[in-house]
Order: structure tokens, then sequence, then C-alpha cells
């Protein structure tokens, strides 16, 4: 198709692909009468109003409704599959990333936790070896004064 073309030419592609040139056909599916497809199609309309607009993008989701009405950009709406194959693998390899990092953190956190367990045994035992030569000590001064 021209570039320039009008929207009646446009039109006449479109029931040309979508309904293999049948203006009845085409009617049926965007829900208006033939007349008002031939009448389009042979220039006695001017162009195509917005409820038929309408009902051809709606009807025709794969048919891009900028073409249709300025003629502009593609036919068909481009396969945005590639676009969000692209998006998803981003997004998955940031949250494994995230996931990475979240591993990282909990090895160092479990390395301070058994430091601190480490430290906490220690210090009980300092303080068990304490306690146990206090009453010793306390044992011991206990004897002597009985003994004199």
């Amino acid at each position: 198709m021209k570039k320039d073309s009008t929207i009646n030419e446009r039109f006449f592609e479109l029931v040309n692909t979508q309904a293999d040139g049948n203006q009845k056909k085409f009617a049926e599916i965007v829900g208006v009468s033939p007349q008002v497809i031939s009448n389009i199609l042979i220039g006695r309309k001017n162009a195509p109003g917005f409820k038929l607009l309408s009902s051809v993008a709606s009807k025709f989701e794969d048919i891009n409704a900028f073409w249709i009405l300025t003629g502009k950009g593609e036919k068909l709406k481009k396969d945005d599959t590639e676009i969000r194959i692209k998006t998803l693998n981003e997004e998955i390899n940031l949250l494994k990333k995230s996931l990475s990092d979240k591993d990282k953190i909990i090895s160092l956190q479990d390395d301070k936790i058994k430091t601190l367990e480490n430290t906490l045994s220690e210090l009980k035992k300092d303080t068990d070896k304490k306690c146990v030569d206090q009453d010793l000590s306390s044992f011991s001064f206990e004897l002597k004064n009985t003994n004199s």
C-alpha cells in the first residue's frame, strides 16, 4: 500500500486481508450493514465514523489502530513477545542478584552469630570458673575459720 493512502483505501486493504475481499463478511464481523462498507470503499462516504473505527479496532486486535486512522506505522501491531521476554529476563536477573545478596548477608550473619556464641560460651566458662574460684575461696575461708 502506498504511503499516503486515504482511510478509505486502508479500509479496502482491511476488507481484502481480514475478510478475503468479501464486503458482506467484513460488515458482519464489524457489525454494520454491507452498504456502509460499500459506501466507504467506493468513496461515496468520506470516511468511516467513530463507531465503525472502534468496532474494527476491537474485532481485529492485531491491526494497528493508529495505522487505520493515519496511515502511519505498520498495519499490524508488532509482536511484543520479544520485548516481554527481555523484560522478564531482566526482572529474573535482578531477583537472582537480590537472592544472592540475601544469601551473602545470611552467611555473614551466621558467622557473626557463631562468633557471638563462642564469645558467650567463653564468658560463661570464665563466669563459672570465677564462681567456682569464689566458692572455693569462700569454702577455704570457712575451713580456716572452723579449724581455728
